[in-house]
């Protein structure tokens, strides 16, 4: 998931990752990921949290049917997060409707408060 940012090598952005994660600065590298490859990723991210709240066909826990990760999504975007994972982000519609790139930043920050 990782991108090579234009005139770096594979090896320095590999280092400015490992800095950024250093720094705690998750937005950094959070900015490193490959788009392609972080878009699979929310929307396998978003197909897991819909089929945590209501089962999913096998088909669709891969995130193929989009409409109905969406429309589970929706229906539960009220519901509280146990655990907010910031003062902005309290409820499973907030977290749903994050773009990519801020669901990771969320998630690292998460983890970092939880784990670090």
């Amino acid at each position: 998931m990782l991108q090579t940012v234009s005139m770096q090598t594979p090896s320095s952005t590999i280092r400015a990752l490992f800095d950024a994660v250093k720094r705690r600065d998750w937005a950094a590298a959070a900015a490193l990921t490959d788009p392609q490859g972080l878009d699979v990723w929310h929307r396998d991210e978003r197909a897991a949290l819909a089929n945590v709240l209501a089962p999913l066909t096998p088909e669709d826990s891969k995130g193929a049917d989009a409409s109905a990760v969406t429309d589970i999504l929706l229906q539960n975007a009220s519901a509280e997060l146990r655990t907010p994972t910031n003062a902005v982000v309290k409820t499973i519609g907030q977290l749903a409707s994050l773009p990519a790139r801020d669901y990771l930043v969320r998630l690292w920050e998460t983890l970092d408060r939880d784990y670090g």
